[in-house]
């Protein structure tokens, strides 16, 4: 539903995430929804992040749908993905479609990993073990509480967040404190200068990119 959805291809240097990287489509992608059944539950809860993800992007409904599908679960793995996987791939294609070398609207499918690449060379500096699912999931909590704070987001949306990916059984509580992830944030890839392109959440399904400096990243 994510990475191999879109043609970018990165590699990390020098602490910083994907920082080298070329576009190129593949001829085809193969989705095998029977390689899920072999994935311990900690990967399986990885892609339902990135799915939600997707979906607080671009699909308010299907993030309604697969909030109840998935929360308070005991046995994800016997639920079926495959509606979920179909539209979040759907989303992610018509945006790559829409600017394929990431100028403007591709910038959207960050959500969530500003301050999930932070929390990750975190982890790798204070050896750490945390998943990227577990980063995006914690660093979209994160978001949707400044957006809330800057007055993007409406009242209780970050809660509702949190809420539902707890239900979800994804990682919600920031492993690391603001000041150390702050310092991260100036290795990130979409910094420019003293400001960063940050995925702001306006509500469930409506997401917009817009530059802040890094001093304002504060909760």
């Amino acid at each position: 539903v994510d990475a191999s959805i879109g043609g970018k291809n990165g590699v990390n240097h020098n602490g910083f995430k994907n920082i080298i990287g070329t576009f190129c489509l593949p001829e085809f992608v193969r989705i095998n929804t029977a390689f899920l059944e072999t994935l311990p539950v900690r990967e399986l809860r990885n892609g339902i992040s990135e799915l939600l993800k997707t979906f607080i992007i671009g699909n308010r409904a299907a993030y309604s749908e697969a909030v109840t599908e998935f929360g308070h679960s005991e046995n994800i793995s016997g639920i079926s993905w495959v509606q979920y996987i179909s539209m979040a791939a759907g989303i992610k294609s018509q945006i790559v479609e829409n600017d394929f070398r990431d100028g403007g609207e591709r910038k959207k499918l960050n959500l969530g990993h500003s301050f999930g690449h932070a929390i990750e060379r975190c982890a790798a500096a204070e050896n750490v073990d945390i998943s990227h699912g577990e980063a995006v999931s914690m660093g979209i909590v994160i978001a949707a509480r400044l957006s809330e704070k800057m007055g993007i987001a409406s009242s209780g949306t970050a809660g509702r967040i949190e809420k539902d990916f707890a239900s979800c059984g994804l990682v919600t509580k920031p492993a690391f404190g603001m000041e150390m992830l702050q310092d991260a944030l100036r290795n990130d890839k979409k910094r420019n200068g003293d400001s960063l392109d940050f995925v702001f959440i306006r509500d469930i399904g409506d997401v917009s990119v817009r530059k802040i400096r890094l001093e304002d990243i504060r909760l």
